[in-house]
């Protein structure tokens, strides 16, 4: 819990201080991040694997969306 929350600490101040595309690259790297902590939590089997399965192929929807929208700014 406390990386997540720093996590979504540092995507706010990159909201403030940085471009939209800056942003949006950050929030790229964000989303992979939590992912990653999600992915840890699946192998010490603290979340279900149906949990993560849903969760892995939202993230990847986003973040290819924000890919899409970064490329195009």
């Amino acid at each position: 819990p406390i990386l997540s929350n720093i996590i979504a600490l540092l995507l706010w101040l990159g909201f403030l201080s940085l471009s939209t595309t800056g942003f949006i690259w950050l929030l790229i790297i964000g989303f992979i991040c939590l992912l990653l902590i999600d992915y840890g939590l699946r192998r010490a089997d603290i979340i279900d694997n149906k949990y993560f399965k849903v969760r892995k192929y939202v993230t990847l929807i986003v973040v290819f969306s924000l890919f899409v929208a970064a490329i195009q700014i």
